[in-house]
């Protein structure tokens, strides 16, 4: 049996899902979530591509719409996506031409054809982490500019072997950075 379940936060947001085991979903949910609400990012939190996200996960609530078979899931789950105010479906200003299709091509494919759906999948989600990979030296940068900075004038000096005149000119520089001496001389 499936379990067609309904996760409401306390602004009246609502997400619908179908699950074997709803109490696991939910924690799923929830645990991605929680991970995008307090900016954590892993590849797999980052790139979930799932509107629960958009919810509140600190008051959110599960409850069971209905159970049934696994032949009807599909429609029972679509029936109540498309009679529900939800967050289920995409937001299609926030995606690319490219995500767009590729998920068009996702709901046009046979739900019985698992490897062609996991292909365009891994598709949008390689797209998106390049795209992650390319952003997060640039915001690593910009979140510690001065750190960079500091540690990039200690290694300049420590490579030509000028540490005493790093401590007279640049003092908190040289005992913020002396123990890792031994990493950068020549």
């Amino acid at each position: 049996m499936i379990s067609i379940y309904k996760i409401q936060d306390e602004e009246g947001k609502i997400y619908i899902g179908k699950s074997q085991s709803p109490v696991k979903r939910f924690a799923h949910h929830k645990c991605v979530g929680l991970a995008k609400m307090s900016n954590i990012i892993t590849p797999r939190s980052a790139l979930d591509s799932c509107r629960s996200s958009l919810l509140d996960w600190n008051t959110a609530k599960l409850s069971i719409i209905e159970t049934c078979d696994k032949e009807d899931s599909i429609d029972r789950e679509a029936y109540h996506i498309n009679n529900t105010d939800c967050v289920n479906l995409y937001n299609k200003t926030s995606l690319d031409q490219t995500e767009i299709d590729i998920l068009e091509q996702v709901a046009l494919v046979d739900p019985e054809n698992i490897t062609e759906i996991h292909r365009l999948k891994k598709i949008l989600y390689n797209k998106r982490s390049y795209e992650l990979r390319k952003k997060k030296p640039n915001d690593y940068y910009n979140n510690c500019k001065d750190y960079v900075n500091r540690r990039r004038k200690f290694r300049y000096y420590c490579m030509q072997d000028r540490l005493s005149t790093l401590e007279q000119k640049y003092p908190e520089i040289y005992t913020e950075f002396i123990h890792l001496q031994n990493f950068y001389k020549p």
